[in-house]
């Protein structure tokens, strides 16, 4: 009898510090086998790859996560990315990483379906709602919740920081505060 696979609950486009996050927690093999998990090119190939030594048992291997399809990488073109950075205020996107701008790109740019962002950096998700997704996003408490990986997570990977951001973003969306005004 041939063993089936159950069926993928989330797709899931992860900010690094969620990786690391689950890493840390020690569900990051959990969540990739219970969720769909995407993540930028920059995230897979760059952000993924620093952490402090010896907090982490181990290295994340992201380049061979991709090559055995456990995770799917998703690339912005530098365009896209461009004008993402022009929907913000100079002050607001330089608080952004360049994870955080691909990432935003992708859902912005409609470019990775359905999937939900996570991310536990606070400028992040109100940009997220600032472009109008607020909708696409989860915490990475809800996303625990949701695969069944019940963990206490820190208050910047919790599910009220994450509302209140959103909240803050969508505010920020109707006065044009961190908005490249002449764009508005």
């Amino acid at each position: 009898m041939k063993k089936t696979t159950p069926a993928k609950q989330k797709c899931v486009l992860l900010d690094a510090c969620i990786i690391i996050e689950a890493f840390n927690l020690g569900v990051w093999e959990s969540l990739i086998e219970r969720a769909e998990v995407l993540v930028s090119s920059i995230v897979a190939h760059e952000e993924t790859l620093f952490h402090v030594k010896g907090q982490l048992p181990e290295p994340i291997n992201m380049k061979r996560l991709i090559a055995e399809g456990k995770v799917q990488e998703f690339a912005a073109t530098a365009s896209q990315m461009a004008g993402l950075r022009l929907c913000f205020d100079r002050r607001f996107v330089e608080g952004l990483h360049e994870g955080e701008l691909e990432a935003l790109a992708l859902i912005h740019e409609n470019l990775v379906g359905e999937a939900l962002y996570s991310s536990g950096d606070a400028n992040a998700i109100r940009a997220l709602a600032m472009l109008g997704h607020s909708d696409r996003g989860i915490s990475m408490e809800r996303l625990l919740k949701t695969t069944g990986l019940q963990k206490t997570v820190a208050p910047q990977f919790g599910d009220s920081l994450f509302r209140r951001c959103i909240g803050e973003g969508k505010q920020s969306r109707i006065t044009g505060e961190g908005l490249n005004k002449s764009i508005v």
